[in-house]
């Protein structure tokens, strides 16, 4: 039996196959839990979609990024530019989702064992990102950048390369749970 999700005519249905005006059981007990508890749930949801989708362009730098990189005329400074952005934006942006997203993703979907696949990419997103700024705080910077040496372009493009695939899976994680649930925003009739 596949997993149901959408609109009914009962409403939007969640993974459990109940509506979003029904209590969920949870699999191990009676325990209920309550889907959406109400627009602040959707509006808090939509609102980290909104930054999902901004940080995509910060996602798909790492990998042109690391595809530039060379070992005959290594410039690493894109890779540190790139660096400001991934602390700046993606990394606030994955806090966000572990402190306001993964809380109503157990509520909705019954506990922390539907969500620790998606905890556990937060955590590997900000391991990454930590070693890529530990390597690139003792490379030489500006225009002694081309006295790198070639491992560590080699291991500065695996490390890219690495959160590149990790930040993927992650944003498909996310937007095939959590972002698939939320209703279509209702829009005012013309006419």
């Amino acid at each position: 039996m596949g997993i149901t999700r959408g609109p009914s005519p009962l409403g939007w249905v969640c993974p459990c196959g109940k509506t979003g005006g029904q209590k969920a059981e949870h699999k191990e007990g009676p325990r209920a839990v309550d889907w959406w508890r109400g627009p602040e749930d959707v509006a808090i949801t939509r609102r980290l979609r909104a930054e999902h989708d901004a940080v995509k362009p910060v996602v798909e730098r790492i990998r042109s990024v690391a595809d530039g990189l060379s070992t005959h005329e290594p410039d690493v400074e894109p890779a540190r530019l790139l660096l400001h952005d991934l602390e700046n934006e993606v990394i606030s942006h994955e806090r966000a989702d572990e402190r306001l997203l993964v809380p109503l993703m157990d509520r909705m979907l019954g506990g922390p064992d539907t969500t620790a696949g998606i905890s556990r990419t937060h955590a590997e997103i900000e391991h990454h990102v930590s070693r890529l700024h530990r390597l690139l705080a003792v490379l030489p910077p500006g225009e002694d950048s081309t006295d790198v040496d070639p491992e560590d372009v080699v291991e500065l493009r695996r490390l890219l390369y690495g959160l590149y695939a990790v930040l993927r899976l992650h944003n498909s994680q996310e937007e095939e749970t959590a972002f698939s649930l939320v209703p279509a925003a209702t829009r005012a009739p013309t006419g």
